[in-house]
């Protein structure tokens, strides 16, 4: 018995519907894995919500003298950060997927070469998505709220998410070209913590010495 290759669609409608169905098969493996690694998942999501409750009633006397004004402040900067952050959950995944020959495996595959790294980047909104829902239960627990109606809001988010979607590119990119996981995931933070540290993300540059104001003005 004998079993033939599925053919390869010729006709650009044929490929985009091909490239999209093999993505979407890949984004569906990605939370698969998660159920037998539960212990990423809650970390990762563990760690905006201690961000944002340790700086808002710890430090938030220090920061501002008015507890509320400063939450208000500090939550915006922390979605900003979480999506920051989420490059190193991308460039891990895909610097494991490639060290274990996963990515060679399903090139050899009849699948959409691009469905790889399309998959991923799909799954990973989903979680950033997750951790923005998370965020903003967070946020309205100690007192954060938006102004501006529903509308902007949403537009808030959709920002936001865009600016995720920015991050995973960059973290896929990075897994592809570093050799461990481990690497990956040392090469994000060393980064990414001084770019949230130095901006206006926890102090209003006002409040910094002139020079890293002048610093967190240029990059926030």
């Amino acid at each position: 018995m004998t079993t033939t290759a599925p053919a390869f669609p010729r006709t650009v409608a044929g490929r985009a519907r091909w490239a999209v169905s093999d993505s979407l098969a890949m984004a569906h493996r990605n939370p698969l894995r998660l159920v037998y690694e539960p212990e990423e998942v809650v970390l990762a999501l563990l760690v905006p919500v201690m961000m944002a409750l340790v700086f808002g009633y710890v430090f938030d006397d220090a920061m501002s003298g008015d507890p509320a004004t400063y939450r208000e402040f500090l939550l915006p900067g922390i979605f900003a950060q979480t999506m920051l952050y989420g490059i190193a959950g991308t460039a891990t995944g895909v610097a494991t997927d490639v060290q274990r020959g996963v990515v060679d495996r399903f090139r050899s595959m009849p699948t959409a070469r691009s469905a790889v790294v399309t998959g991923r980047s799909i799954a990973d909104m989903l979680r950033g998505m997750a951790d923005v829902a998370l965020i903003i239960g967070c946020g309205l627990l100690i007192g954060w709220r938006w102004h501006d109606g529903l509308l902007s809001a949403a537009a808030a988010i959709g920002l936001i998410l865009l600016l995720r979607l920015a991050f995973t590119w960059v973290g896929i990119y990075l897994g592809l070209v570093v050799h461990t996981p481990d690497a990956a995931s040392l090469a994000v933070y060393p980064a990414a913590f001084p770019l949230t540290v130095l901006s206006n993300v926890f102090v209003a540059p006002e409040q910094m010495p002139p020079w890293l104001g002048a610093i967190a003005e240029w990059t926030h």
